[in-house]
Formats: C-alpha cells, structure tokens, sequence
C-alpha cells in the first residue's frame, strides 16, 4: 500500500491533536475564564539584569513594578541558551527532543506540533505576534496558530553573523495598536531583541552606561515595556489580562570563557527571570525550580482549559500554593 507523505501525516496528526483538545473540553468541562493573554519574552535578559532579582547592575522600575504584583520564580531555567530553540519550547510546551529544533541554523518547527497559538485559537482567542529579529521569522515555523505574525525585521543575508533586528519601540508600537482594536478575548506575543549583541542602546541609555552597553539595552527596553504597561493600565485591561514575562535566555558576558551565548550551558544562559501576573492574584515569591515549557500548561491551567496531551510539564500553579507537582 503506498503510503502517506510527511508533510500529509504531520498535517492530520496536527488534526487530529486538536479534535482530541476540543473533545476534552466537551467531556470535561471547566470553569473557564476569558482573560487575555500576553506573553512577553526578552530576547538574552540575564536573570540578574532585573533589579527586582538584583540590584547590582542595572534598575528595572517598570519590570519591577510588574513583578512585585505577581508570582516571580526565582530559579526559571531555559533548556536551551539559543533563541530559536527556546521558543520553540516555550511556544510548544516541549523539548527538542520531541520538536526536533535543537539550533538556530537549518531548523523549522513542523505543522504537526501544538503551538500555544494554535491551541487558545481552538477556544476563540485572536491571535498575534509580534517579533523584533529575523532568527524568528515566519519561515521557521513559529507563525503557526497566528492571525497575524508581525515579523518586518527586513532579510537577513546568507553569510551575515548577527541577525536583522528592530528596536522594542518598533516592536511594541504595533502590538499596542493591534491590542487596541481587538473586541474579543486576545492572545499576544512580544518579543524584544535589543539586549543581544552587538550592544546599541540608544540615548540617553548609551551615555548613562558607557562602559555596560548590554545593561543600557536592558533599560531601555524597561522604558518600552513601561509604556506597553501604561497602555493596558490605560485601557483597564490589567484587570482582564494576564501576562508572562521571560527571557528565552542570558547572556555569558564573560564568564566561564564565553562571550556571548549559545555553546556553553551555564547558569549565565540558562537563569532565566520568569513573571506570571494573574489578575486578583496575591504577590508572591517561588523558590522551586520552573522551566520554559511549563509555561504553557500554567496558561491551559489558568483559563481553566482542558491541556492537550503533547505537553511534556506541568502547571506552575501548585507551587504557587506551596504545593509539589505530580511530577
């Protein structure tokens, strides 16, 4: 018998995941909540560039101000010190062992894999996504489950070192004016660039750390997410919308005989800061161990929705609740 080709294979166990999702919800159904969602992730954000995790470099009020209304995880880690890699997990609540993409170069996310996208698209969340460098474009696959994936980051050439970029400001202006129009319950992703190298704050950041460049970058993406945050205050949408703050990874600086990131595995690429704000939810601070791909059923787990069976962790809520998980 001749057999099916990948790509159709990979489409109908895509299907076929999805029909398993929304005959979960009918067999069992829970209060669900209709909050937004934001998701924001920090491209190479050193766990300690966050004042709230520590002082010593740089302060972080907006972030700050974030963070002491929400649960912040003090030990996140990534599984990977790469940017494509790691949203992959985020996005999927996977590893690459089971999603395959393991690297920048030469790796695509196949159709067949559940994105977060795709999954709140089942239970009638506008969808989109706005990315601020080429090492995400839509050609690699994370666009899957997006009503519109905003990725205007120009091309990138074929021996270019560092990836085509935009800066926050270019980033977090559309994803307010999309946020803005939306009537219905939302899901939007933000990605900011700007603390990989090559270091390029701009003023007045360049001048207040000239000899620390990558912190200048990090406030001044603090400045950014300051007015995205003023925006939803604005707009009454804190109390409807829950957001999540991460990096997808740090940066070496350094230490351990690495510059930047991507070869080594050390806690500089690897701590990452992780904030969950829940509207009415209480403050707090976790000591226990979380991950990227927990992420995902945190937010299946907070809008009361049914998790599809593909994802490899658990939600963060119990340890929220000074409880263990099941696994």
């Amino acid at each position: 018998m001749k057999g099916l080709s990948g790509q159709r294979v990979n489409n109908y166990y895509g299907l076929f995941v999805l029909f398993l999702i929304l005959i979960l919800a009918a067999v069992f159904p829970l209060a669900a909540k209709d909050f937004n969602v934001l998701l924001i992730t920090v491209d190479t954000l050193r766990y300690d560039r966050v004042s709230f995790y520590s002082k010593q470099f740089v302060r972080t009020p907006y972030i700050d101000d974030l963070a002491r209304q929400s649960t912040v995880f003090l030990h996140a880690y990534a599984h990977n010190p790469l940017t494509r890699p790691s949203h992959t997990n985020i996005m999927t609540g996977t590893t690459p062992l089971y999603h395959g993409v393991s690297d920048n170069p030469g790796f695509k996310l196949e159709p067949r894999y559940l994105t977060l996208a795709e999954y709140l698209k089942q239970f009638d969340y506008k969808t989109a996504a706005f990315v601020g460098a080429f090492v995400l474009d839509s050609r690699f696959g994370l666009d899957q489950g997006f009503d519109v994936y905003n990725d205007d980051n120009g091309e990138q050439a074929v021996f270019q070192f560092g990836f085509v970029e935009r800066r926050a400001e270019q980033v977090i202006e559309p994803a307010i004016k999309w946020i803005s129009n939306q009537k219905k319950k939302w899901f939007c992703w933000v990605h900011l660039f700007d603390p990989h190298d090559p270091y390029d704050p701009p003023e007045p950041y360049r001048r207040l750390y000239p000899n620390d460049l990558y912190s200048g970058e990090v406030a001044y993406v603090d400045e950014q997410l300051g007015l995205l945050f003023s925006f939803l205050k604005k707009q009454g949408l804190m109390s409807k919308t829950i957001i999540i703050l991460t990096a997808d990874h740090g940066e070496a600086l350094g230490e351990n005989g690495e510059r930047h990131h991507g070869f080594f595995a050390y806690n500089n690429t690897l701590h990452v800061p992780l904030i969950l704000y829940e509207p009415g939810a209480s403050p707090q601070v976790v000591e226990a161990n979380a991950s990227h791909v927990d992420i995902f059923p945190t937010i299946g787990d907070l809008l009361g929705l049914p998790l599809p069976p593909s994802l490899q962790e658990e939600s963060l809520l119990p340890l929220r609740q000074g409880k263990n998980r099941q696994r």
